[in-house]
């Protein structure tokens, strides 16, 4: 069946290559030569923008791209019965709706976009405790675990006060896994039972099994605290980040990646999609089957949120998210670091380091 834009029926070939005005003079041999070039080059242009899609046409971040094989099979529609009052970064209760069909809302004070309403954890929950749910992470396991040690690269490189690491939705372990290896002494989190029972099946990890303000650790009992793609699921990202304040050291760190809604990355998008002959949607509606994202955040509203929940943001960069990485995809993201360096954040996930500093006496961490 061929592609059409949406709400028109018109294939978007035609959009693309024509019609071709007559007061050109062309012959029919010249049009047909002409928009077989033109094919070519779109065919191309197609090839070299091949990188995982984010934030409203994404199913990535994390590693978790693709519709994974056989998550929500027995559900098909989430129900939307929790509605928020208030921006979970800044507290206004001022929010306006962006788009009806997905859900989303955004702050009037502070830009913050995020789902309301939107299911129950226990809907979400359900979904992501599919047997299957990880079946897509296990035919790339070598890929991911490259992309994981490009990851703990990074992250060894920041000065840590020690060596107890602590990944909050952990998955199947791979990334527990490798640290062990290094000599952190490692915990971690994760609510999907079937990501629980492989990262002990495979790695020998005993995952706690719950949100992490539930998960029951001491205070300042970790050094370091991962968030690979995990605030933007997360109930309440601020509480999330308060618990992680509570638990980690004086000065310890704060590493979290998240896909980057920034409204700089509309354009190269919406150019991607017709590429691909596709409809262009920012946000898509939250289904079985699919990731959940709950929040959505821009590079502003991430370092303020950090400064919010007493982290001083270090760096707020790009995270390289690719599982089947190759050459071009290792370009961009240096490229795409560099214009993060000079302030334009163009990468497809956003990758936050950020240090513990004294909580304000007017917050605690047990504030929702």
């Amino acid at each position: 069946m061929t592609q059409s834009i949406q709400g028109t029926g018109e294939p978007i070939r035609h959009k693309i290559l024509g019609p071709i005005p007559k007061e050109l003079g062309l012959t029919n041999e010249d049009i047909a030569t002409l928009k077989n070039q033109l094919e070519s080059t779109v065919c191309a242009l197609r090839t070299w923008l091949q990188w995982p899609l984010i934030s409203g046409d994404h199913r990535a971040g994390d590693g978790r791209e693709g519709a994974p094989d056989g998550l929500g099979r027995e559900m098909t529609r989430f129900e939307h019965v929790e509605r928020l009052a208030a921006c979970d970064v800044c507290g206004s209760e001022r929010l306006r709706e962006v788009d009806a069909r997905a859900h989303v809302v955004e702050c009037a004070e502070c830009g913050h976009r995020f789902v309301s309403p939107r299911p129950t954890q226990a809907a979400i929950t359900a979904a992501y405790s599919d047997p299957h749910a990880y079946d897509h992470w296990l035919r790339e396991e070598e890929g991911r675990r490259r992309m994981w040690r490009k990851r703990l690269d990074l992250l060894e490189h920041q000065p840590a006060p020690g060596h107890r690491l602590l990944d909050v939705g952990a998955g199947i372990g791979t990334f527990l896994a490798l640290a062990a290896e290094r000599g952190w002494q490692v915990a971690g989190t994760e609510i999907s039972e079937s990501a629980v029972r492989l990262a002990r099946e495979r790695h020998g990890l005993e995952l706690r099994p719950a949100q992490l303000e539930e998960a029951g650790f001491e205070a300042g009992s970790f050094d370091v605290i991962t968030l690979w793609h995990v605030l933007e699921h997360v109930p309440s990202p601020r509480r999330t980040l308060l618990e992680c304040h509570r638990l980690l050291v004086p000065g310890g760190l704060l590493v979290a990646a998240t896909p980057n809604d920034s409204a700089a990355m509309v354009l190269p998008r919406r150019a991607k999609r017709l590429l691909q002959r596709l409809p262009y949607r920012r946000y898509e509606e939250l289904l079985p089957g699919e990731e959940v994202h709950l929040s959505h955040f821009r590079p502003e509203t991430l370092r303020r949120l950090l400064r919010a929940t007493a982290f001083q943001p270090l760096q707020v960069g790009v995270d390289d998210q690719y599982p089947r990485s190759n050459p071009l995809t290792d370009a961009r993201v240096l490229a795409s670091r560099a214009l993060a360096g000079a302030g334009l954040n163009l990468g497809n996930s956003l990758l936050a380091i950020a240090r513990w500093i004294p909580l304000p006496a007017a917050v605690t961490s047990r504030e929702c």
